[in-house]
């Protein structure tokens, strides 16, 4: 069996209760600390970028932001292309994410993020939702992030393992 063909250890929920969020080794402030920052609204977004974990696989996730500088290569803009070629150039894979570019994947309950007041946008095709705020139950980026650290603190979000990353199934 390869890391392709690794199965996902047994889940207290079913799939479509879960979401995943890519990491990027900026997400980090330490080896395996991860910077509670990163769940911070920026301000150009309107939510954070999450996947249902029913619809795509930790793999799934990880090649989308090889498949979103794919299409940017398309671009009109010559900087978004430069840009996304750089990428493409040292990043051209999954593997390479994961092994050499130190992407992971973390996993967490979607009762988690909606018990925190937040609400999340209706999947698309291919899994990709976001997480927004919810002013009406007071949950606002501005004023609370994501508190993921809790969720990592007692075990009901957790950073994939490289082979989980790699799994396919």
């Amino acid at each position: 069996m390869s890391a392709n063909d690794t199965v996902l250890p047994a889940l207290d929920e079913p799939l479509y209760a879960y979401v995943y969020r890519r990491l990027i080794s900026n997400n980090f402030r330490k080896k395996g600390v991860l910077n509670p920052d990163c769940f911070v609204l920026r301000e150009e977004e309107q939510g954070l970028s999450v996947f249902r974990a029913d619809i795509a696989t930790p793999y799934d996730v990880l090649q989308n932001r090889i498949d979103n500088e794919r299409e940017q290569l398309k671009s009109d803009d010559q900087e978004r292309r430069t840009k996304a070629q750089a990428f493409l150039e040292t990043k051209p894979d999954v593997e390479t994410l994961v092994h050499s570019a130190g992407y992971k994947v973390l996993r967490f309950r979607i009762a988690d993020i909606e018990q925190m007041g937040f609400e999340l946008t209706q999947p698309d095709s291919i899994g990709h939702l976001e997480i927004r705020e919810n002013a009406l139950k007071g949950a606002v980026f501005a004023q609370r992030k994501l508190d993921i650290k809790a969720l990592l603190d007692t075990g009901a979000a957790r950073i994939l393992s490289v082979e989980e990353c790699l799994a396919r199934k």
